[in-house]
């Protein structure tokens, strides 16, 4: 049966297929690309803008972030339509093992490649499992986080101390409104009513208990274990418990992430970071062997922008790693929140080398 109708709209569709296929559509997708990045990427030449569109595709090994960095992927893909974005998500130690695997495999599908443990990416680079490449874009980064050529810092999760804002009596409210440096942990009027994350539970405890020891002695630890605080094995368990109420304060936190998901949904929390600041940096990389390495200098070059930092921050929930962001995540505008002054430099290869040692006198310090 023949439908007059149907077989003209068939006609229509074809020809939009064509037309989008076309050599001058391509090019006017092109030149929208271009002048994005004229705009936002001055420095990145036009021929990688053009073979990142042709290469038509960008792997992304990411981190679990708040949305799966939706909110990112979105505003690539408004800046640079011509660009399809694919993403892999895991957690720090399932990206690194399936990325070397691959590489050792020769089976290469990520193009971009996230984590948050420096010393794995130094390692990486060493090994010739990154690319070397220094986008425009790199100077916009402080020297602290990232290593020039290889990786840099999309955003920061930072460590600190939060609170029930429920739980808290007069006292333990006038000693967290006095707290400003780290030292001060072992007075805190919270013996047998706080909890810590276990050193084991990631780059951010293994900083944390790492700088406790090398700033304020092996003594250090045995004075915060005689708080008698609960340890979690993860942070967001913890989170958890804290926002029940079952202990009015908790430290080594991810604050801004961990406690801050939770602020969203209308939790009583609050935090606070003392000096030095203690933060991991969340970093991003370019396979050595990328599928579409055009594709991946045009996405690294923009996550490092102001405009991609921008969108990094206040899509993740993370604290910028420098001030090119617009910080406008909701927490960030509060009048109690404040980023440390000046930060602790992390050895992460003697913290990532004297691992186990620390497990231990971890575990000998708080029984666990």
């Amino acid at each position: 049966m023949y439908f007059p109708g149907f077989a003209k709209a068939l006609v229509v569709s074809a020809a939009v297929f064509t037309l989008l296929q076309s050599p001058t559509a391509q090019a006017a997708i092109d030149d929208e690309a271009w002048k994005s990045a004229q705009q936002y990427l001055p420095g990145l030449s036009r021929e990688v803008v053009q073979a990142a569109c042709q290469e038509n595709t960008v792997m992304l090994y990411t981190l679990v972030l708040r949305d799966n960095s939706a909110d990112v992927i979105e505003r690539f893909k408004k800046l640079f339509p011509c660009i399809s974005v694919k993403t892999f998500v895991g957690s720090g130690g399932a990206l690194v093992q399936r990325f070397s695997s691959e590489f050792q495999a020769g089976t290469h599908v990520a193009d971009v490649w996230m984590n948050s443990s420096p010393h794995v990416g130094d390692d990486l680079a060493e090994k010739k499992l990154l690319l070397k490449w220094t986008p425009p874009t790199a100077n916009l980064i402080p020297e602290l986080w990232k290593k020039e050529g290889y990786w840099y810092a999309i955003g920061l999760a930072h460590i600190g101390v939060a609170w029930n804002t429920e739980e808290v009596n007069p006292e333990q409210k006038a000693w967290l409104a006095h707290l400003k440096t780290w030292d001060q942990l072992p007075a805190a009027p919270f013996g047998g009513a706080t909890a810590t994350v276990d050193i084991r539970a990631g780059g951010t405890t293994q900083l944390t208990y790492y700088f406790f020891e090398k700033q304020y002695g092996p003594d250090f630890l045995k004075k915060l274990a005689a708080l008698k605080p609960a340890v979690f094995s993860a942070v967001n368990p913890m989170i958890d418990r804290l926002v029940t109420g079952e202990f009015p304060m908790a430290f080594a936190v991810t604050a801004d992430t961990a406690a801050g998901n939770q602020l969203r949904n209308g939790a009583p929390l609050r935090w606070k970071f003392p000096e030095p600041g203690l933060a991991v940096p969340y970093f991003i990389s370019i396979a050595a062997k990328s599928p579409h390495p055009n594709a991946a200098k045009l996405f690294l070059a923009w996550s490092l922008s102001k405009d991609g930092q921008t969108a990094w921050v206040n899509s993740s929930g993370l604290a910028p790693a420098s001030k090119n962001a617009k910080d406008e995540r909701p927490y960030a505008m509060e009048s109690w929140y404040r980023l440390p002054g000046n930060y602790y430099r992390a050895d992460w290869a003697e913290i990532s080398s004297q691992f186990k040692d620390a497990v231990n006198r971890f575990t000998a310090a708080f029984r666990k």
